[in-house]
């Protein structure tokens, strides 16, 4: 039997990292895919509203956003890949891999530089901050 995190526990973690945005002294970037710009689940409003959200957010200075185009070589398939580092000594990085069917998490040194690497080519990948405000904007226009 499998041990996945139940929804109320996910429901929790993912409010816990909102929070985490409001710490100046953490560094957050973000890479989404395009496509999640067209993902209406709940419906257009929602959507609106999470673009809105979105766009608010990055007008922190400790948040960068970036939208990988559908051109993009390699793009976001599905899930989310979050990495946590941490000052030296304190703890290890750690990778959250989410998917359809629940998180996996990884710690090994050689795991942490895989996902770090595919993070890499992804924000390399994606559209400048500047330009990802324009596409939001477009795509907020488009609704």
């Amino acid at each position: 039997m499998s041990s996945l995190p139940t929804s109320d526990a996910l429901v929790e973690l993912r409010v816990r990292r909102q929070k985490i945005l409001d710490e100046e002294d953490v560094e957050t970037v973000a890479t989404i895919s395009a496509g999640l710009l067209y993902a209406d689940t709940g419906g257009p409003a929602v959507l609106r509203e999470q673009l809105r959200h979105v766009v608010a957010v990055m007008e922190r200075p400790n948040v960068e956003v970036r939208v990988t185009p559908f051109s993009a070589q390699r793009a976001i398939l599905t899930g989310g890949i979050v990495l946590l580092d941490f000052p030296a000594g304190i703890d290890p990085s750690v990778v959250y891999a989410e998917y359809e069917a629940g998180m996996d998490t990884r710690d090994s040194e050689i795991d942490v530089r895989r996902f770090r690497r595919l993070l890499n080519h992804l924000h390399d990948s994606a559209l400048s901050p500047e330009d990802t405000k324009k596409c939001i904007a477009t795509r907020l226009e488009d609704l």
